[in-house]
């Protein structure tokens, strides 16, 4: 890859997140999202999906950020083949605080009860929660990870 292309790579991955909505099935037509709560300087202390900026390291594949993001949040291995698009969160009007140009992909995948029961805070997470579907206060959450929890409710019967 020419010096060009690789300048090119690092603004695109500066401006392009990866974030992973992990859906657990509770039982009795009841899910709980495993979110994480944010420990770094923004949106401090608030909910957020796992997930985090694009990297070299990456391989140029936001599945394999999406992978990596996870496991540094909250310790839980996924597969990327177990990821499905939910939404696209883009454009100047988000709110993002991160900056205006920031683009977040945000993945699910469904886990195991007994998978989530390992989850442990790593990286930019100063606690992982299981938090019912239902009971999730949009306000709450970080950044506009709030558009992805309302699509889930619907997408999953667990409306407020």
């Amino acid at each position: 890859m020419s010096d060009q292309h690789e300048g090119q790579e690092d603004e695109i991955a500066d401006v392009l997140s990866a974030d992973v909505a992990m859906v657990v099935d509770a039982g009795n037509d009841e899910y709980d999202l495993i979110l994480i709560i944010r420990g770094g300087e923004v949106e401090h202390g608030k909910m957020a999906f796992p997930g985090g900026r694009k990297h070299a390291k990456d391989g140029g594949r936001i599945l394999a950020t999406a992978v990596r993001e996870a496991f540094e949040e909250t310790g839980l291995v996924i597969r990327e083949e177990d990821l499905t698009p939910l939404i696209i969160l883009d454009g100047e009007d988000r709110g993002d605080p991160r900056g205006k140009r920031r683009t977040s992909i945000v993945l699910t995948v469904e886990i195991l009860a007994s998978v989530a029961a390992t989850a442990r805070p790593g990286d930019d997470a100063s606690e992982v929660r299981r938090v019912r579907l239902r009971s999730i206060d949009l306000s709450e959450m970080a950044f506009d990870h709030g558009k992805g929890v309302r699509l889930l409710q619907k997408r999953y019967g667990n409306t407020p």
